[in-house]
């Protein structure tokens, strides 16, 4: 099969930027990893249920800036609004330096590969996984996007071997730099084990004239 090439990291730069904008000597970097890896793992696990999608951490000058990337800000503020005093001191615990938390609703969260991947959690089962992704693509592919890749792995019906289930609609070109495409994987627990969703997202193909 060979080395695959992850559709994030080879674009960086390109149509893509760091999650994280933060700058450490290399002795501390190890440091930070940690404690980002904590913080984040934390905020995703107690907020996902109202709608947060991503965390990026940004550094100022005096201070981190703690992006809290949502479906809808207005929602995940209203069901945060009595825990704001806790949430600030449960994460001075888990980060070392002062930061900031600031709620950012997504541009479009419709077709983030992230909502898809956690709406696919949420309303699928393992009999009708292949029909709600393809109810997903039929209403984004060609409205909203231009092609839309899934890929569920795992004890599907609780085989005894574990299955791989592929869809793919539109278009899905890896191989053009150029393609703003985004990625996102998510592992779940079941009953009978871990299973895993990848989502490819194709939202534009930028057209470069030599």
């Amino acid at each position: 099969m060979g080395r695959k090439a992850n559709p994030i990291g080879i674009r960086l730069s390109i149509t893509n930027d760091w999650e994280d904008s933060v700058y450490f000597k290399s002795k501390d970097y190890s440091m930070y990893l940690n404690a980002s890896y904590r913080l984040k793992t934390y905020l995703i696990n107690c907020y996902k249920q109202y709608g947060l999608i991503r965390v990026r951490i940004r550094q100022e000058r005096y201070f981190y800036r703690v992006v809290l990337e949502t479906e809808d800000s207005g929602y995940f503020l209203r069901m945060i609004k009595g825990r704001v005093n806790s949430l600030n001191t449960k994460l001075k615990k888990l980060f070392w330096s002062d930061i900031k938390i600031v709620v950012k609703q997504l541009d479009n969260p419709t077709y983030h590969p992230l909502v898809i991947a956690y709406k696919l959690i949420n309303e699928t089962s393992d009999i009708s996984i292949k029909a709600n992704v393809k109810q997903i693509a039929s209403s984004l592919v060609g409205v909203s996007i231009m092609g839309l890749k899934v890929r569920y792995s795992g004890r599907i019906n609780g085989s005894d071997m574990a299955q791989t289930i592929w869809h793919i609609e539109g278009r899905m070109p890896l191989q053009t730099l150029a393609a703003d495409i985004r990625y996102a994987s998510v592992n779940i627990k079941t009953s009978y084990g871990i299973s895993t969703f990848k989502v490819w997202v194709c939202v534009n193909v930028f057209q470069t004239q030599i």
